[in-house]
């Protein structure tokens, strides 16, 4: 708990220094991802170690306690994090997964070396995309969650060239650009979200059969 804490004060340290170079050469990815991947990295961590609750429940008082404050040319609104349970950490993790899937077409885990595991992780990823539109629609009880939720909702715009996937409210219709190509439609507090990839076209074709599985919707009410 402690190292972690460690690599998240010097990465938090590291953003607020003026003039610091350390991002130069990818600045505006760090801008717009840098929290998603600081946070998919940091919940990595905390899965792949096995933490229990208490220790979850140490490390968000920690950010606060430990690192923001005592960082004082930090902005404290930047990559804020939500207290999570660990199931709601794995979820979020999920999510983050479907763009890094997309994206870069890696392999999303250590343990992920063959096509097979590819594809269960990736649908994973998609039906817990599917539940919690579904939990964040209707419960009110998931606020720490739903935050993150909508946060990587935000993420996924139409400007962002580091998303894998655009979410938005609006149907553009069919399009002739590869690059550009709808794939699903969800609804989400009364209104649709249209879910676009955005890149890699070609990492995308293994994938893109879950997307359109008649049974879908049934395995994600399940799950």
């Amino acid at each position: 708990l402690g190292e972690l804490h460690s690599n998240l004060y010097r990465v938090y340290y590291t953003i607020a220094k003026r003039g610091n170079d350390y991002f130069e050469k990818n600045l505006e990815e760090v801008k717009t991802m840098g929290c998603t991947y600081l946070k998919y990295w940091l919940y990595d961590q905390i899965t792949s170690k096995k933490f229990d609750e208490s220790q979850i429940t140490k490390f968000f008082d920690g950010i606060y306690n430990h690192i923001k404050n005592h960082i004082h040319s930090f902005k404290v609104d930047y990559c804020n994090f939500s207290r999570l349970s660990l199931d709601e950490i794995k979820s979020i993790k999920k999510l983050y997964a479907i763009n890094a899937i997309i994206y870069t077409g890696y392999n999303i885990s250590d343990a992920c070396n063959n096509n097979s595991c590819n594809y269960d992780y990736f649908e994973e990823a998609l039906i817990e995309f599917i539940n919690s539109i579904k939990k964040c629609s209707s419960d009110s009880s998931n606020m720490g969650y739903c935050n993150e939720f909508n946060e990587f909702l935000s993420v996924c715009n139409d400007e962002n060239t580091y998303s894998g996937i655009t979410i938005k409210n609006d149907y553009k219709g069919y399009s002739t650009d590869p690059s550009n190509k709808y794939l699903s439609v969800e609804k989400y507090k009364e209104e649709p979200l249209y879910i676009w990839k955005i890149s890699n076209g070609s990492k995308l074709i293994k994938f893109s059969h879950l997307l359109h599985n008649p049974n879908r919707t049934t395995i994600a009410a399940t799950s």
